[in-house]
């Protein structure tokens, strides 16, 4: 897991430079998993927006808002497992190799989310990368819950989700059962 403080960037580097500023005020959390699936594969999961729900085991269920279901302007609500609520708008897309999307509802402390998710291919399988920048509110006491608490659950659930979605491409590519719900074989 790279930590990384800054803000936005471009989909196509995660890793660019910001100013001192910026630097003071998000965070940019990123993580990558390899996955032994065709490119194929995994870019279905990825661009069906409103379908995370099918690998993401922190999720109980998402759906699209809207007539757009994939591409810049595709909107998603979806249950976590605890039970809030979030909203994530598309804002950013590369088809065939990645997006980035707004979180526009998200539990408080959190605050201007933008997370992004994209694959490269390698010689026999594929990475994918997904990196997430935030900011807290409350100052220097949000700050603290950050690195105490939030940061980890952030970080947590980025690793959840790329095992969760490497978990299912793999089980589509070797033609095996689903993955049914919790992330267990049907």
């Amino acid at each position: 897991m790279v930590i990384v403080y800054g803000l936005r960037g471009s989909l196509s580097n995660f890793s660019d430079r910001v100013s001192t500023a910026e630097i003071l005020h998000m965070r940019t959390l990123e993580d990558r998993i390899q996955i032994n699936a065709p490119h194929a594969v995994v870019w279905g999961l990825l661009s069906d927006f409103s379908g995370v729900a099918t690998w993401a085991p922190y999720l109980r269920d998402s759906s699209p808002v809207g007539d757009v279901e994939s591409g810049i302007g595709a909107y998603r609500v979806m249950r976590h497992f605890w039970g809030f609520r979030l909203e994530e708008s598309v804002v950013e897309w590369d088809d065939g190799s990645g997006y980035e999307f707004d979180v526009v509802r998200v539990p408080f402390p959190i605050k201007d989310v933008r997370e992004g998710w994209r694959i490269e291919d390698a010689e026999d399988h594929v990475v994918v990368a997904t990196r997430v920048q935030y900011d807290t509110h409350l100052g220097p006491v949000g700050a603290a819950i950050d690195a105490a608490i939030v940061s980890r659950l952030v970080r947590r659930e980025m690793r959840e989700g790329l095992k969760g979605l490497k978990r299912h491409a793999e089980t589509v590519a070797a033609g095996l059962p689903e993955v049914a719900e919790g992330g267990a074989i049907a």
